[in-house]
C-alpha cells in the first residue's frame, strides 16, 4: 500500500512538475476534459435534431400526399366532366339529323335479371315517351321503349332476346331483322345465301314497318356465319356503343 502511495505522490509531482514549467498544457488538458464532459449532451442534441427533421419530413410528406390526393379527385371530376360534355355533345349532333320529335333522358336503373337486357330512364307520359319509342345514343340505337310509366319508362336493349328490328346492310343493301339473345349479343338474320357481307360493314335501321326512323346506326359487322338450317347467312352485330355504360340517351318517336 506503502509502495502505491509513494507511485500516486510521484505521478502527481510529475504532473505538478510539467503543468509548471508548461502551463499551456493546463489549458490544453482543461479543454480536453471540458470537450469529453460535453460529448454527450453534443450526441443527445445532435440526435433530437434529427428527430426533430424527421418528424417535419413526415408531417410534410402526409400534406403533400393529402393535396395529391384532392388534386387527383378534381382531375377524376374533370374528366368525368368531358366525359359527360362529349356524350351531350354527340346527342345533340345525334338529334339535329333527324326531324322526328325527340326527347333527351338518363339511365336511372338497369335489370337485375341476367338473361333481360332492359333499362331504366327518368322520363315517361308526362314528358312525351310513348311505347315503341327509339332509344338512342349519339353512337346510334340502343333500344325500343316497351313500357311508358308516367315518370319513367322502361327501355328493351337491341341485345335482348325479344328484341326484333328490322336492318339494313350499309354496302350489301341486304335487309333482315336484327334480333337480341340471352347472352347479350345481336345479329341480324335472314340474309341472303349469296349476299356478300363483309366484316366491319355499317348497319342501319331499315325503316320498314314504320316503327323506327330510317338510317339510324346501329352498329357493325363483327363475323359473319351460316344458319343450322343452312337457308340463311346471319351477321353478328358489334353496338355502336357499350349498352351496359349507358348513361344518356335520347328518345325518337
Amino acid at each position: 500500500m506503502r509502495r502505491l502511495s509513494k507511485r500516486i505522490l510521484l505521478i502527481i509531482l510529475v504532473v505538478a512538475l510539467v503543468i509548471a514549467l508548461r502551463p499551456s498544457l493546463l489549458n490544453s488538458t482543461k479543454c480536453f476534459l471540458f470537450e469529453l464532459i460535453n460529448l454527450p449532451l453534443r450526441l443527445m442534441g445532435g440526435i433530437g435534431r434529427s428527430f426533430k427533421l424527421k418528424s417535419s419530413y413526415m408531417k410534410e410528406n402526409l400534406l403533400l400526399k393529402e393535396k395529391a390526393a384532392l388534386l387527383a379527385l378534381e382531375l377524376g371530376k374533370t374528366s368525368s366532366l368531358r366525359e359527360e360534355n362529349r356524350r351531350l355533345r354527340e346527342l345533340l349532333d345525334f338529334k339535329e339529323k333527324f326531324t322526328h320529335r325527340s326527347l333527351p333522358a338518363q339511365v336511372i336503373g338497369r335489370s337485375p335479371v341476367a338473361w333481360t337486357h332492359t333499362i331504366l330512364i327518368n322520363k315517361g307520359r308526362t314528358h312525351g315517351v310513348v311505347k315503341k319509342m327509339a332509344v338512342c345514343t349519339g353512337s346510334g340505337l340502343a333500344g325500343t321503349v316497351v313500357e311508358a310509366g308516367p315518370v319513367t319508362s322502361k327501355v328493351m336493349l337491341i341485345t335482348d332476346s325479344n328484341s326484333r328490328i328490322g336492318a339494313i346492310l350499309e354496302g350489301s343493301r341486304q335487309s333482315g331483322v336484327l334480333i337480341g339473345s340471352q347472352e347479350g349479343v345481336c345479329k341480324v338474320i335472314y340474309l341472303g345465301m349469296d349476299s356478300r357481307v363483309d366484316k366491319n360493314e355499317k348497319v342501319f335501321t331499315s325503316g320498314f314497318g314504320g316503327i323506327f326512323p330510317k338510317d339510324i346506326l346501329i352498329g357493325t359487322v363483327d363475323k359473319v356465319g351460316i344458319d343450322q338450317s343452312e337457308l340463311y347467312k346471319y351477321a353478328v352485330i358489334k353496338p355502336g356503343q357499350d349498352l351496359n355504360a349507358l348513361e344518356e340517351v335520347i328518345c325518337i318517336e
